[in-house]
């Protein structure tokens, strides 16, 4: 008889050992799964930001004129009311500029958190292809750095080249 009362007493300490692993397990995936959401949070804002510097670099290159004379280059995100839509609208190539950079902004402000960018070419000597650098910058507190700047560099080539 005494062998028996040992047995059950052995049974309530495997249970007790398989539900502490069991939890450490479970509290194993959690902090695994949040490392993934917030990972995958900062992965989506890189891809954004890559997505928002081809954008802007598309609206220069049909904008050819003012891209090469660097008339979009900015320090600071603009502020522009100016826009180029709607059947009778006929824009400059200055006002064309004005509404890509005022559209683009906004797209910037809305799709990376507390985001800014830069734009940057060099002089065209017209010869070489214009360099282009987007340097685009947010916060990703969330993700594994405070702040991040990523930077994007393009060559604009003319129509004849």
């Amino acid at each position: 008889m005494l062998h028996k009362q040992q047995q059950a007493g052995f049974s309530l300490l495997e249970v007790m050992i398989a539900v502490v692993i069991i939890g450490v397990g479970v509290l194993g995936i959690a902090a695994l799964q949040t490392t993934s959401s917030v990972m995958t949070e900062s992965s989506v804002h890189r891809g954004q930001a890559a997505a928002l510097a081809i954008e802007i670099v598309e609206r220069m290159r049909v904008n050819m004129t003012e891209a090469k004379a660097g008339n979009y280059d900015i320090s600071v995100l603009p502020t522009l009311t100016t826009t180029c839509i709607g059947p009778a609208k006929d824009c400059s190539t200055s006002e064309l500029k004005e509404h890509d950079l005022r559209v683009w902004s906004d797209r910037v402000a809305a799709l990376l958190p507390s985001g800014s960018a830069t734009i940057s070419t060099s002089a065209d000597n017209g010869i070489d292809p214009v360099d282009i650098t987007v340097t685009m910058q947010w916060d990703d507190s969330r993700g594994r750095n405070a702040a991040v700047s990523q930077a994007f560099t393009f060559k604009l080539k003319g129509l004849d080249k």
